[in-house]
């Protein structure tokens, strides 16, 4: 597990200060598309919430660098990973509370929400991403815990 979290790390730290000709190396794109989506997909949904919480990091950075060539990988984590972490009972707290990170992260950005809409809700082959994004947040603020504090509230 110590490899892994190391790894993920390196990888972390890789995306965060790499440069723009890295970015646009096709070489590069194809081996973050063919190798490293699949393993944060696996990854994501780790119960070591180390391994979670760096997969989630490593996706923020993809989206805010990589985000024109991963639409399709997009998609795949935002619909078959965080909107389904979020609606499960058997999510853990800690899962859902990183996933709500990562949509603040994204929500923070006025032009990354815009992408979203319009890449996404407004092409025709596409799922309406953005429109699931916000239902998915609106059940979110209006469930109670004991406390009658939402996880929504405490986020944000």
């Amino acid at each position: 597990m110590m490899c892994r979290v190391l790894s993920l790390e390196l990888i972390l730290h890789i995306l965060q200060n790499t440069g723009p000709a890295f970015r646009t190396e096709e070489k590069f794109i194809y081996a973050v598309r063919t190798y490293l989506c699949v393993s944060l997909l696996n990854n994501c949904t780790s119960h070591v919430a180390q391994v979670t919480g760096l997969s989630l990091q490593i996706f923020v950075v993809l989206m805010e660098t990589f985000k024109d060539h991963l639409k399709h990988e997009v998609e795949v984590f935002v619909s078959n990973i965080f909107l389904r972490m979020l609606e499960s009972e058997n999510s853990t707290y800690d899962h859902k509370f990183r996933v709500l990170e990562v949509f603040h992260t994204i929500c923070k950005d006025p032009k990354a929400q815009v992408e979203l809409f319009m890449n996404y809700d407004c092409d025709l082959e596409a799922i309406n991403l953005y429109s699931r994004i916000v239902h998915g947040l609106a059940k979110i603020a209006k469930v109670r815990t004991k406390d009658n504090v939402t996880i929504f509230n405490v986020l944000f």
